[in-house]
């Protein structure tokens, strides 16, 4: 049986970092999603030129009662909002529907307890689910530095999608995007249950 070594503190905080900077890049990209969807509420509220709008988005305390007053004010919308944009307010509501999904692997990231493991296979990080966190559990068996990166390119691909989104309803002359390939995926329950209509 191998003799495994004890690391210093200075050795393990050397193996976090990678863990620490994908967690970060995790965060980021999240917080820059939900800001676009902001910009959204904006423009479908009229465009006011105050920051009443903005002050009452951030007083929402989360992010997901945030995408449900988005989600409320899409609904509401005028039809006469969406002229010449016919996947608009379809592709806005599955932009949240895939928010929603995705929010699930970001917290499960960020609010998870972790630990540094260390055993014949070297120091790596591992949940811990001593306590029975339920956001630790859904990443046990988890190469966690690619499930790290993998919701940082979805909440990448999701962020360019919302923002092309918008400048096409402020902008004319820009055409409407695609949907992200890689958001139509298996690792979404359900990712084309908002289809877009068909058009003469």
């Amino acid at each position: 049986m191998a003799i495994i070594k004890a690391l210093s503190q200075k050795q393990i905080a050397r193996k976090f970092k990678p863990y620490a900077a994908e967690l970060g890049n995790v965060i980021y990209s999240w917080n820059r999603l939900q800001e676009t969807f902001a910009l959204l509420l904006w423009f479908i509220a009229g465009r006011p030129a105050s920051n009443v709008l903005g002050a009452i988005w951030h007083s929402i305390p989360s992010d997901s009662q945030q995408r449900r007053c988005l989600r409320a004010g899409i609904e509401e919308t005028p039809l006469n909002v969406w002229d010449g944009r016919p996947f608009a307010k379809i592709d806005l509501l599955w932009t949240l529907a895939i928010a929603d999904e995705l929010a699930s692997y970001r917290n499960d990231a960020i609010h998870s307890p972790y630990f540094m493991m260390i055993d014949e296979k070297g120091a790596y990080l591992h949940p811990n689910v001593g306590l029975g966190n339920k956001r630790a559990k859904n990443l046990v068996g988890k190469e966690l530095k690619a499930e790290f990166s993998e919701c940082v390119e979805d909440a990448e691909s999701l962020w360019q999608f919302t923002l092309r989104c918008y400048e096409a309803l402020l902008w004319s002359d820009k055409p409407w995007p695609d949907r992200p390939a890689r958001l139509i995926s298996k690792r979404f329950t359900d990712p084309q249950k908002l289809r877009r209509p068909k058009t003469s």
